[in-house]
């Protein structure tokens, strides 16, 4: 069977016996994700009551809301920020 490994295109060449393909490289990560300047007080406050919900779910649905999103605000800054 003829080998095959990903172009820049994401096309298969073929180039031997066994078939490689490389996924999640950086390069193409960088070019999906948004750019700071990009993220909207919308998109901001999407991630934010997203993260929260996961938090919440996270300790099973227990304890406060307003500390959720107040964890989820921290660490949205955080990543926003790095």
């Amino acid at each position: 069977m003829p080998r095959a490994s990903s172009t820049k295109s994401g096309k298969m060449a073929k180039t031997g016996k066994t078939a490689t393909v490389a996924v999640g490289s950086d390069e193409s990560q960088a070019a999906t994700r948004p750019s700071r300047k990009e993220i909207t007080p919308e998109v901001r406050h999407q991630m934010i009551r997203e993260t929260a919900y996961y938090i919440a779910e996270r300790r099973g649905f227990q304890g406060s809301p307003q500390q959720d999103w107040y964890e989820a605000e921290q660490e949205i800054n955080r990543r926003l920020r790095s």
